[in-house]
């Protein structure tokens, strides 16, 4: 019942009015490197920008990337703590040098650096890059497909699994 909205149809009160919708689901696909071209070209904020880039150089689940604090970034070492509420505990992640200029300039664009370095919900994020996948790509991704989107590029580029499982915090019967 969870993924389930019930709805009353007004004119009849008995159990045939009841109608079950089932929630949309979009499938997870890895995105090719000639689609993430056209999913970063079709972006037209900063904020979502930074955002995107570092979902797809690292991999981090939805709900990291809105908990995520400023504070937790080291730009001078390249790495951003992310607390793992799976495992309940922190790691350390390695965004690309891109990722973390968008972020860089991100931040820059802001009067002062926020708590939060994307504050907003996680439905909001996932809403965004369905906007943005749907507009650029001509058919909608969720968030979790920046996941997917990681892991088989690294497989891809021949990354280690040791970074990739680092990154995204999943275990190897997940990842290989």
């Amino acid at each position: 019942m969870k993924n389930q909205a019930i709805s009353r149809r007004p004119a009849s009160r008995d159990a045939r009015s009841l109608v079950i919708r089932k929630r949309k689901r979009h499938p997870n696909r890895a995105l090719t490197e000639a689609q993430i071209r056209v999913l970063l070209t079709s972006i037209d904020n900063i904020r979502d920008d930074a955002l995107i880039r570092l979902g797809l150089s690292v991999g981090l689940r939805v709900s990291e990337v809105v908990t995520l604090r400023t504070s937790e970034i080291d730009f001078e070492r390249g790495l951003i703590k992310i607390w793992d509420e799976k495992k309940d505990k922190w790691r350390a992640v390695m965004p690309t040098t891109e990722a973390l200029g968008a972020i860089k300039k991100y931040l820059n664009s802001l009067p002062k650096p926020p708590q939060y370095l994307f504050p907003m919900t996680a439905k909001t994020v996932e809403r965004m890059i369905q906007g943005y996948s749907k507009r650029g790509l001509g058919f909608v991704i969720s968030w979790h497909s920046l996941r997917t989107t990681y892991v088989s590029r690294s497989v891809e580029l021949e990354q280690s699994p040791a970074v990739v499982l680092a990154n995204t915090g999943d275990s190897p019967a997940t990842i290989l």
